[in-house]
């Protein structure tokens, strides 16, 4: 990933998040979701507390190199946001920025 690519995306997910854009003036210095997993966490955290009719609507699953956003329910069927990477932040960034786009879609 470059890095008008990881700004791009690291604005994408503060959008998600809510954060005005003032909060982030200079997004290549503001945003650390690429790099930081206590960043990144924060987005996991807000994606499975995403509630619907029936409960909470999503969860992740992480392995060593893919993280995979399902729908939560028995049946665990993922959504159109995976990634199979070999570097687990690595994978799960990319997994969290498919998801929202995604979702935005959806909404």
């Amino acid at each position: 990933m470059t890095n008008s690519e990881a700004i791009e995306s690291n604005i994408i997910i503060a959008k998600f998040l809510d954060y005005p854009e003032e909060a982030y003036p200079n997004p290549e210095i503001d945003l650390e979701y690429h790099s930081n997993w206590g960043w990144l966490m924060s987005v996991i955290n807000k994606i499975e507390d995403i509630k619907g009719e029936d409960g909470y609507m999503f969860s992740i699953d992480m392995g060593r190199d893919f993280t995979i956003v399902c729908f939560n329910s028995l049946t665990r069927k993922p959504i159109c946001a995976g990634s199979v990477i070999d570097n687990k932040l690595e994978s799960a960034y990319e997994a969290v920025v498919k998801f929202i786009n995604w979702y935005n879609e959806k909404k």
